[in-house]
C-alpha cells in the first residue's frame, strides 16, 4: 500500500542492518539497526567524532517504551535498540538521557538478553 501512494520502501532480509535517512527522518527496519539508525541520527544532527569531552553540550533523549505487556505476553524495550544507540551517542561525546514514555522503570524484553540475541552493547550496560 505504501508504495501505491507514492513512498520509496527499502526493505532488507529478515533481521538484517537497515537504516536509511531522508532529510531529518531516520528509520531503522529492526534491533539490528539501532545504531545504523543512531549514527544516522548524528549525521542528521551535523555531528562529528567528537572533540569535546562527554559533557560537551550536546544532548540526546532516548525514549523507551512503557509498556511490560502485550495482551498476557510479557514484552518490553528490546535491549540492543536502547544500548546500541545509547552507546553510539556517548561514544560520539553526547551527554544522553533514556526515560520511559510514562516515566519510571522501562521494561526489557527478556528475550533480547538471551545468550542468541545479547550484543556487545548489551554487556557493556549489564557490566
Amino acid at each position: 500500500k505504501m508504495k501505491e501512494l507514492g513512498a520509496a520502501v527499502q526493505v532488507s532480509a529478515p533481521w538484517s542492518d537497515n537504516a536509511i535517512r531522508d532529510g531529518n527522518l531516520v528509520t531503522g527496519q529492526n534491533p539490528q539497526s539501532s545504531v545504523s539508525a543512531a549514527k544516522l541520527v548524528a549525521e542528521a544532527l551535523g555531528a562529528t567524532p567528537p572533540t569535546k569531552p562527554v559533557g560537551g553540550g550536546r544532548k540526546i533523549l532516548i525514549v523507551t517504551t512503557s509498556a511490560s505487556k502485550m495482551g498476557d505476553h510479557a514484552t518490553g524495550a528490546w535491549s540492543e535498540e536502547i544500548t546500541g544507540p545509547y552507546y553510539t551517542f556517548v561514544d560520539m561525546g553526547f551527554d544522553v538521557t533514556v526515560c520511559s514514555i510514562d516515566g519510571g522503570d522501562i521494561p526489557i524484553d527478556a528475550g533480547s538478553l538471551s545468550d542468541q540475541f545479547k550484543t556487545e552493547n548489551d554487556k557493556r550496560m549489564i557490566d
